[in-house]
């Protein structure tokens, strides 16, 4: 049955008693990789940090200083923006603008269901990996657009250095009837704007082809015959 368990996740379990084993051992029957450490371990930090993806402070003692131990997890580079569910002791009044301060991001109170905690670890899990997404989407996009600026780039660079005259011409059409009225140039390499007796700056993004083609210069123009076989 064991095997047929998907791993979900690594989940931190602060926990002020080591022989309260209920909670362990029903995350790791959910699949949930879990690393149990005391208060002590926190403060001292001599546990060893691994890949943690949620949080999980559970302290029943209401003589445990909780937000000492946020504090610790807080100075952790390790564990500061991991999020944190805490279960605070029952009948414990806790500042709950303090300790989402401290870095808790939700709470349970006593007396919890599993199924009440295990939706929540879900729910941070669900935002963890949307936010994995998102980044990576992002960076996606950026490498999209330096591609593309580099292409922008090199295309402007040949066209530039081209002994011919090249253009991109976008057609402006009237809104009603759909015929074209006017041409926008997108492009212009140096040959094309001295073709039409302007500079660059000039024609790039601008409508009026259709009164500058009357500027062209003939001389810009080679005919040649082709005799038939």
């Amino acid at each position: 049955m064991n095997a047929e368990i998907k791993y979900k996740g690594n989940i931190l379990l602060i926990d002020d008693l080591f022989d309260n084993l209920q909670l362990l051992s029903e995350l790791l029957l959910f699949g949930y990789k879990v690393c149990n450490v005391n208060e002590k371990e926190i403060k001292q930090k001599s546990f060893k940090i691994k890949s943690i993806d949620v949080i999980l402070f559970n302290i029943e003692n209401p003589d445990i200083h909780y937000t000492e131990i946020l504090e610790s997890l807080k100075n952790n580079k390790y564990l500061a923006d991991v999020p944190i569910i805490f279960i605070p002791p029952k009948n414990e009044y806790f500042d709950k603008e303090k300790v989402f301060n401290l870095g808790i991001i939700d709470y349970i109170t006593r007396p919890f269901k599993l199924n009440e905690v295990i939706k929540k670890i879900e729910i941070q899990l669900t935002i963890k990996r949307q936010q994995i997404a998102l980044t990576r989407e992002v960076n996606k996009r950026k490498q999209i657009k330096e591609i593309v600026q580099h292409s922008r780039t090199l295309i402007l660079s040949v066209l530039d250095s081209s002994l011919d005259a090249i253009a991109a011409l976008q057609s402006v059409r009237d809104s009603k009837s759909k015929e074209i009225k006017d041409f926008r140039c997108l492009i212009a390499n140096p040959i094309f704007a001295q073709l039409l007796q302007s500079k660059q700056n000039d024609i790039i993004g601008k409508q009026g082809l259709k009164n500058l083609i009357s500027k062209i210069n003939q001389d810009f123009f080679f005919f040649k015959t082709f005799s038939s076989i």
